[in-house]
C-alpha cells in the first residue's frame, strides 16, 4: 500500500564505484559526504587529505549551483585544478606534497642520469603518479602541479623534457 513508507534514505554518493567498496578511502570519503551540509563534507574531506576531490561529482551530489559551488570553494583552502568536467580539488598539504615531490623526482633522476639533458614528461608522470590507471585525478594533479612548478620557475621544459634550472648534461664521470 502507498499509505506505508518501508523504508528510506538519503543519496549520498550517486558516483559509487563497482570495486573497492570497502577501502579505506572509500570509507572516508562516504563518512565525510553524510554530514548535513556541502561545506562540512568539503572540510571533512579536505582534512582527510585523502583521495582528490572530483568537484563535478561533488557539486552534482549536492545539487549546487555554479555560484553556490563558486562561494563554496571561495571559502575554503581546497586547491583546485582542471576545467570544464574534469575539475578536481586536493587538500593544500596533499597539493604542496605533490609540487615538491615533482622537483624532488627530476633531482634524483638528473643525479641518477647526468649525461641527459632532462627527463621526458611522460617519465617523470610515471615515476611521480605511477601508471596511467592511477587513481581519479591523479594524471590531473601532476600536470596542474608540473605547469605551477614550470611557470614559478622551479623547473624547465625544453624540447619536451623537464629539468630544474640549474642542470646542465655531462659526459658520465666527469
Amino acid at each position: 500500500s502507498e499509505s506505508f513508507t518501508l523504508g528510506g534514505g538519503r543519496i549520498i554518493d550517486p558516483y559509487g564505484p563497482r570495486k573497492g567498496k570497502a577501502q579505506a578511502t572509500r570509507i572516508s570519503y562516504l563518512t565525510a559526504m553524510e554530514n548535513t551540509s556541502p561545506e562540512q563534507a568539503l572540510v571533512a574531506l579536505m582534512a582527510a587529505g585523502g583521495p582528490i576531490l572530483n568537484v563535478t561529482r561533488f557539486a552534482h551530489s549536492w545539487n549546487l549551483t555554479p555560484q553556490e559551488l563558486e562561494q563554496l570553494f571561495a571559502d575554503s583552502r581546497a586547491v583546485r585544478f582542471g576545467a570544464g568536467v574534469s575539475q578536481y580539488a586536493v587538500a593544500p598539504q596533499k597539493w604542496t606534497e605533490m609540487l615538491e615531490g615533482i622537483v624532488e623526482q627530476v633531482r634524483q633522476w638528473q643525479s641518477a642520469y647526468r649525461q641527459h639533458k632532462g627527463i621526458a614528461v611522460i617519465e617523470l608522470q610515471r615515476l611521480v603518479v605511477g601508471s596511467a590507471k592511477s587513481g581519479e585525478g591523479g594524471q590531473a594533479l601532476f600536470k596542474a602541479a608540473l605547469t605551477e612548478r614550470i611557470k614559478d620557475g622551479s623547473l624547465t621544459l625544453l624540447q619536451g623534457l623537464i629539468k630544474t634550472p640549474d642542470h646542465t648534461a655531462a659526459l658520465a664521470g666527469t
